[in-house]
Order: C-alpha cells, then structure tokens, then sequence
C-alpha cells in the first residue's frame, strides 16, 4: 500500500504538471494505465505466483484530493471515506467483501485492459471552495460508528464526531498528533480486576488498518 500510494501520487502529480485537466476521464485512466504497469514491473520482478503476490502485496485502497489551478477533486478506488467540511461521504462497504482495488487490474491477462477498476472522481469543485477536507481508508470508516464509544484508557473520554480532527488548530500545529490520537483509540489496556484478583484487557476499538490524511485552508491571520 505504501509503494501503491506513492505511484499514484508521482502519476496524478505528473498529469498535474504536462496540463491535464482534473475534470477528464481520459487524465485518470491514463494515470491507472501507468500505475499499472509500474506496478506490473514490480510483480515480475519478484518471481513467484503472480495471483498470490497481487493478493498479499498489491490489493491497496486509493483515496486522494488533487489540487490544479482553479480545480479540486476527490478521487478514490477502493474502500474508505472523505469529508468535504462536514458533508462525509463513505465508499463501500461492496458486495462479497470485495472493494474496487486498482490491483485487481494485475490478474487480467492484459494487465492494463478496461475491465479494471477504475479511479473514479467523487467530488469535483472549485478550489477556491475547498476548506477542510479529510481522506480515510476502510479503517477510518469505523471511526463513523465509534463516536460514543469510550477512548480505552481514557477516563471517560469518548472517540468523538470525525470533525475533531479539523476542528481547532492541535492535529495541524502538531505533525504528530493525528498519528497519536489513532494510536489512542486502538491501544489494548490492562486492568487489574482486585475482587476477582485477574487482570482484564480493554482491546482497542479500530478493526482494521486506519490511515487519516487531514487538509486544511491555511488560515488568512497564520
């Protein structure tokens, strides 16, 4: 997922810098078809079962904010969720289990060929628009459901709305502190139970691996 992600990023910062257009299908499918086929290049190069590779290193999910002139867009394949200010958009979950992988692209006998999935544009606006947006994997969509819920460890802290991570300066001001806030809400706590003379675990409440990516206008008087 680390290799996928920053292809995709080198490829749509690339179609960003020879002038394409962030409205046109054509600028994405020719940023899959690259991202492809380097990572085509690198299945070969590894040896093996390609099934198996493709299965256990490259089944990644994609989701981005791209920024060109006047334009932003939200584009995504795979599962996982955005928020654009406070309107949340999730993707998934999709039938058998099976998010749209760009991946999957790699088991069809022509690698690049159209029957892949595609990167799709979720969200197209003005640039001048843009304020808060955050960009999460399937793991941050758990974070929608665990708003209630109580921070392990936390002295009665709940998880909170998804907001709490634009909101305020803390997660901008500090490189660290989205990464913390994440690790605090999965941490496992042990307990010692007296009565019973045990020691109870508190398991975190993340499911799944969670990558948040926050953005945020920076503010006129900073």
């Amino acid at each position: 997922s680390a290799l996928g992600a920053r292809i995709v990023v080198a490829e749509v910062a690339r179609a960003i810098g020879l002038g394409g257009d962030l409205d046109s299908p054509a600028l994405w499918e020719e940023v899959r078809k690259n991202v492809l086929g380097r990572l085509s290049d690198l299945v070969g190069a590894m040896g093996g079962k390609r099934s198996v590779l493709v299965s256990e290193l490259f089944l990644f999910t994609v989701v981005g904010l791209a920024v060109s002139a006047d334009r932003a867009v939200i584009f995504a394949a795979g599962d996982g969720l955005f928020a654009v200010g406070d309107e949340v958009t999730r993707l998934g979950p999709f039938p058998r289990n099976e998010p749209p992988y760009l991946g999957y692209g790699l088991l069809d006998e022509d690698p690049l060929g159209p029957s892949s999935p595609r990167l799709l544009v979720h969200r197209s606006f003005p640039a001048s628009a843009l304020d808060t947006v955050l960009l999460g994997t399937d793991g941050a969509a758990d974070l929608l459901d665990l708003a209630d819920r109580l921070v392990p460890g936390g002295e009665g802290e709940v998880v909170g709305p998804l907001r709490r991570f634009w909101e305020g300066p803390h997660h901008f001001t500090n490189r660290d502190a989205v990464r913390r806030r994440l690790a605090r809400i999965n941490r496992e706590i042990t307990r010692p139970v007296w009565s019973e003379r045990r020691l109870a675990k508190e398991p975190g409440l993340l499911e799944d691996d969670t990558t948040v990516v926050v953005i945020r206008r920076r503010r006129e008087e900073r």
